[in-house]
């Protein structure tokens, strides 16, 4: 049976859009795994198609850099850190007015699920970080019970007062 346009241009629209979710789905999954995504349309209450999408991924970084304002910038020194290396991370204020930190520390290691791994304890001050200023922090790997975290994949999250937050993800490995 012939398809009609409008169902071909409903496959159509089917495949793209299962290529993009498969591109979506792969880009969180781990270096060189492979992704397979199945679609079935049903075009008519007899006639099902089948279509696989097949591929390999590779992840070369897995850095995720969120910013809401490019004159911010905010990252680890690292992509990727062995167990027990201190991760340091560094913000840097390229804007022309001062970032508002609402403490000395007030960032925090999350997994990627969002749950927080390590808050450090701070003195509740608001710092100033004048323009050109940078600052660094480090974190020694352990959460706020004091054992050390497992290897994988975190974000490292800090809040401003004035520039929003920003997220940088790193490995341990």
């Amino acid at each position: 049976m012939k398809l009609s346009f409008l169902a071909r241009i409903l496959v159509l629209l089917g495949l793209v859009f299962v290529i993009i979710l498969g591109m979506f789905i792969s880009s969180f999954m781990s270096v060189s795994e492979q992704v397979t995504s199945t679609l079935y349309l049903t075009l008519t209450k007899i006639e099902t198609t089948y279509i696989t999408i097949t591929h390999i991924t590779t992840i070369t970084s897995f850095t995720i850099f969120t910013k809401q304002y490019e004159c911010v910038i905010f990252f680890t020194m690292k992509d990727t850190f062995r167990i027990s290396d201190p991760v340091e991370f560094l913000l840097i204020n390229n804007c022309n007015d001062s970032v508002i930190l609402p403490s000395s520390a007030p960032w925090r290691i999350e997994s990627l699920e969002g749950k927080v791994m390590f808050k450090p304890v701070s003195l509740q001050v608001l710092v100033e970080v004048k323009p050109g200023e940078e600052i660094r922090w480090a974190w020694d790997q352990k959460d706020n019970d004091e054992k050390q975290v497992p290897a994988g994949c975190y974000y490292v999250v800090i809040d401003t007062l004035n520039k929003g937050s920003f997220r940088y993800s790193f490995r341990i490995k």
